[in-house]
Formats: structure tokens, C-alpha cells, sequence
């Protein structure tokens, strides 16, 4: 790697562990929300040692075949993050398409108490708002989540895929909680034992020696072959950005047997969209959050100003705001901050964005000129920072 890919990629690491340290400062909680308690902190270490590094690089129709071929298809789910729910519902779309074979999908935000009201929902019997106040959707967490389940429902019900849901009761910890889950799951197996089970569940649960291992130990489940699809890991993230030249990355990896991962958005969307639950369920979310008391414009700039060798006069930056969260595109964002800063070409604005998303590609001519900028700035070129 070239100094200035290295210096991209240590930005990239330092905007992690900034948001990561103001999420711990304003809101006390870790990076994986164990909030000190030993046996999650212990669960989530099991899921991050497994995955903390991947074969080789894949792609889709391999993904695709892996899954045809498999008859339980865990999806691991990122709840915080929108493209989560909507890359499950791409990929029921696609396994559907060319294998009308049995499906259930079971689904970690409903419970088995919902059926009734799942049936009636998922049948066009009752509307939206009745559903949602039957399955008290509001006790997870953040109504906004719905916004990607409905895509993941939706799908399900254009398939003509029987939805089930698995969510558990109070457990006393981890191990339990996957225990009842494996038993919600048995239960479905023993009505449909021959229909593939699409499994779409926090990821954490996906640890071979967590929900699997669980499963795995009941006779519904022992000739079963199994595929885990998970998505968005920072470890993977950065193993990657390490490994492929010039942080082309491919979207698709295998992480072993019957193990893949997607990239389904930038590392800082889903470390911000964590950031914006938390800001929802404190009530922090009335306030401008982040973007200004956590001074995460400011964090922007310095970087910039780092990598560019620039110096800004922060007292006469122009001032900037997010008019609309649920619009909210990082990418969009990180242009027009460099727009109201810098002025300059569009080409340019494309430039300061790969420095914080480098896997980023170009979709127009514009945005090739500014690719040819990075790829120059990777080689020890610096760009030509426009003035006024």
C-alpha cells in the first residue's frame, strides 16, 4: 500500500473510533451496546473472533448457487441500518426466481403470538397501521425500523413465502435466548419439513457456536445444510480495504464454508445509523445530534485538512445542516460539505468523499474525472484544491 493509501485507510479507521468514542461519551454505551454486561460482552467476542477475516473474494451467482443448495439460510440483520432490510429483501427476490421449491421465512421482529395477525397483514385482510398495533411494533426499539422490514414482508408476500415470526420472550442470557429461538424454528420444521427456512436474524446470533450450534442439536435440523450471509462486519470491512488495490472492493466475500459477506453500505452510515437510534431512544433526536453538538463536521474538516495539507480557519467555516435525515446519503453529504467549503468543480467533491468512502466507485463522466484525482492522489500526487 502507497503512503497516501495508507493515510486513507488510517482516516478511515480514525472516523470509526471517533464515532465510536462519542457514542460511548454521549450515550455510555460500547460499540456493540454490551453496556458492561459480561455475558453479552462474552457473545459478541465469540461473534467477532469467528469473523474477523475472509477467504477470498465472491460474487453473486456463486452466493446464489450456495443458497439453492443449502435448506436452512441464515441472513444476518444490522437493525439500525435501512440497506440491511433492503438487501434481504433483494435476495428473496433472487432466490426465488429460478427455485419455486417450499419457503418459510422466519423473522426475529414478531413472535410466534403474532401468526394470526401476520396472516391477516401478509394476506391484504388488515391494513398497516392495524398490524403494527397488533405485533407492538413500537417495542422494538425504534418505529423507523419498520421502514426496511415492510420491504422484507413485501417480498415474502410477492413470493408467495409463508412469513413466521421467532422473536423470544425474556431470557436469563445468550445461550437461552438462542435456545428458544432453535425451538421457535423446530416447531416451523415440524409442520414444513420439507421447505427451505430463511432465517433473518440479528447477526450476532450467527456465531457457529450460537443460534447454529443450537439448531443444530435438535433432530429437525441434523440433515440440514446450512448457509450464513452476513453483512457489514467492521473487521471484514478493513481486512479488505487492506488486501485489494486501490480499496476496489468486491461487494461479495467468502469468509469460509458456507459462510459469505456483503457490503451493503459505507462503514460510517452504519456506525452513524447506531449513533441516530440511540439519539431516538433518548430523545436526543428533537436536538441536531451528532452533526453539530457532537462537532462531527468539524471531525470532517480536520481530516480534510490533514490529508490535503490545508489549513481552515474553523471560526469562518460556512455554516451546514442535514435538512432531512430520512434523505440522509453520506456520500450526498460529504459533497456538499466539501461543495460549501471549497467551491470548485463536482469532480473535485468526488475527490474529498473517497477519502472517507474509498471503496466508492464512479458512475459518470464527472465522477471519472475525480476517481483518476484519487488513484493520483494514491500514487504521492496531491490535488489542486480550488480557490475562490
Amino acid at each position: 500500500m502507497t503512503k497516501n493509501g495508507k493515510k486513507v485507510l488510517n482516516n478511515i479507521e480514525g472516523m470509526a473510533r471517533w464515532l465510536e468514542d462519542y457514542q460511548k461519551r454521549t450515550f455510555g454505551v460500547s460499540g456493540d451496546w454490551t453496556g458492561g454486561d459480561p455475558d453479552l460482552s462474552d457473545y459478541f467476542f465469540d461473534f467477532h473472533s469467528e469473523f474477523s477475516d475472509f477467504e477470498r473474494t465472491s460474487g453473486e451467482t456463486e452466493l446464489l448457487n450456495e443458497i439453492r443448495k443449502s435448506s436452512l439460510i441464515f441472513i444476518g440483520d444490522f437493525h439500525n441500518l435501512r440497506q440491511s432490510q433492503k438487501f434481504t429483501a433483494e435476495l428473496i427476490e433472487k432466490i426465488t426466481q429460478d427455485d419455486r421449491s417450499g419457503k418459510i421465512l422466519a423473522v426475529e421482529f414478531l413472535s410466534p403470538g403474532d401468526q394470526k395477525a401476520i396472516d391477516e397483514y401478509q394476506s391484504g385482510r388488515i391494513s398497516e397501521e392495524t398490524f403494527l398495533k397488533k405485533v407492538d411494533f413500537k417495542s422494538w426499539n425504534d418505529p423507523r425500523h419498520w421502514q426496511g422490514y415492510r420491504k422484507v414482508l413485501s417480498a415474502a408476500r410477492k413470493n408467495g413465502i409463508k412469513v413466521f415470526g421467532i422473536k423470544t420472550g425474556r431470557a436469563k442470557n445468550q445461550a437461552e435466548r438462542d435456545l428458544l429461538f432453535a425451538l421457535n424454528l423446530k416447531n416451523i420444521a415440524v409442520f414444513y419439513p420439507d421447505d427451505k427456512i430463511i432465517i433473518n436474524i440479528g447477526d450476532a446470533h450467527l456465531a457457529e457456536n450460537h443460534l447454529p450450534a443450537k439448531m443444530l442439536a435438535l433432530p429437525e435440523f441434523h440433515d440440514r445444510r446450512m448457509i450464513r450471509v452476513l453483512k457489514n462486519l467492521p473487521k471484514i470491512y478493513f481486512s479488505a480495504l487492506r488486501r485489494y488495490e486501490n480499496f476496489r472492493l468486491p461487494k461479495i466475500l467468502k469468509i469460509k464454508n458456507e459462510v459469505y459477506h456483503v457490503m451493503i453500505a459505507p462503514m460510517i452510515t452504519q456506525l452513524l445509523s447506531n449513533i441516530e437510534n440511540l439519539e431516538y431512544r433518548t430523545g436526543a433526536d428533537k436536538a441536531e445530534g451528532v452533526w453539530t453538538e457532537g462537532d462531527l463536521i468539524m471531525e470532517i474538516f480536520q481530516c480534510w485538512a490533514d490529508l490535503l495539507k490545508i489549513k481552515f480557519d474553523l471560526d469562518k467555516l460556512p455554516e451546514f445542516h442535514i435538512e432531512n435525515e430520512k434523505k440522509f446519503r453520506l456520500k450526498k453529504v460529504l459533497e456538499e460539505l466539501a461543495g460549501s467549503v471549497f467551491g470548485g468543480p463536482e469532480s473535485f467533491r468526488y475527490f474529498c468523499s473517497k477519502l472517507f468512502i474509498p471503496e466508492r466507485r464512479p458512475e459518470n463522466v464527472v465522477e471519472r474525472a475525480g476517481e483518476k484525482m484519487f488513484l493520483d492522489f494514491l500514487r504521492g500526487k496531491q490535488p489542486v484544491i480550488p480557490r475562490d
